[in-house]
């Protein structure tokens, strides 16, 4: 009795996540179906169908009216852009039982965090310093200014006295 009812509610289908990056591997989820009917697919990308026109890959509907369906494989850098994946439910005889949408999007792989300031490779003398007074200078101009100061100062503590 409960198969009956199954289907009736409407077809729904989405996705794991509404923004996926590359490298992430999307799982769709389609509930409220019939049993035992076949899953075919469509998509678009950017509003252009990709050439996945009513693709079928041997999905059914489970026992329980749902089907939960990850990707062949991981979204790489051409898949970039807002997408839309048609599932279409075929009954046994080939006629249309139902079809539902689920829109999202999925952008490019977050790029490495910069080093911090100070970490930065290369020799001791590489990268910048901030002095007082002075401000940010490069560290040969910074060591040079701090070993004039220091020259200056013992110059004058050495006359004193004298």
């Amino acid at each position: 009795m409960w198969n009956n009812l199954l289907g009736a509610i409407g077809l729904t289908l989405r996705t794991d996540k509404a923004n996926y990056k590359v490298g992430d591997v999307p799982t769709f989820i389609l509930q409220n179906g019939i049993p035992g009917d076949q899953i075919v697919w469509t998509s678009l990308k950017n509003g252009i169908r990709t050439g996945e026109y009513n693709s079928g890959y041997g999905s059914v509907i489970g026992a329980n009216g749902a089907a939960e369906l990850p990707a062949s494989g991981p979204w790489t850098d051409a898949d970039v852009g807002q997408w839309q994946k048609i599932a279409t439910i075929i009954n046994p005889d080939g006629s249309v039982a139902d079809y539902a949408s689920v829109s999202f999007s999925v952008s490019p792989a977050t790029a490495p965090a910069p080093s911090p300031v100070g970490t930065t490779s290369g020799d001791f003398f590489s990268g910048n310093m901030t002095l007082p007074i002075i401000g940010t200078v490069s560290k040969p101009v910074g060591f040079a200014a701090i070993g004039l100061t220091i020259f200056g100062v013992s110059q004058l503590l050495g006359k004193r006295g004298r």
